[in-house]
């Protein structure tokens, strides 16, 4: 269901990704005792994928990477704070996401997903 590139098993698509570490702020990693949230993006051949975590009890707005010209955009394809029944969607049924901004719920994980269009 979450793939860039159905054709890599997910295990060397993690080992031949280029990892960056985020919190709310794209490359700021707020890695202190207090901190209740992080994000991590995957930069692979196929695209990009843009995991977020928020163990805090309030909902936080996470500043997305860019993923420039040459993609379709970040979708939406794992979202554990909203209803069950579209909670988790397969790639090509993800809504897009629209700003440079993603809300996340407490105490949820997001998933966003970026297919490169041009090589």
């Amino acid at each position: 269901m979450i793939y860039l590139d159905s054709s890599v098993a997910l295990a060397q698509l993690l080992a031949d990704a280029r990892v960056e570490w985020s919190g709310v702020e794209v490359g700021r990693p707020d890695l202190g005792p207090d901190s209740r949230s992080l994000a991590l993006t995957l930069h692979t051949a196929a695209g990009w994928l843009h995991v977020i975590c928020n163990a805090w009890w309030g909902r936080l707005d996470f500043e997305l990477p860019a993923t420039g010209n040459g993609s379709d955009g970040w979708r939406r394809i794992i979202d554990t704070s909203i209803d069950i029944a579209s909670d988790v969607v397969a790639h090509a049924d993800a809504p897009p996401v629209a700003g440079d901004r993603y809300a996340v719920g407490p105490r949820s994980v997001v998933c966003l997903a970026a297919r490169r269009t041009e090589a």
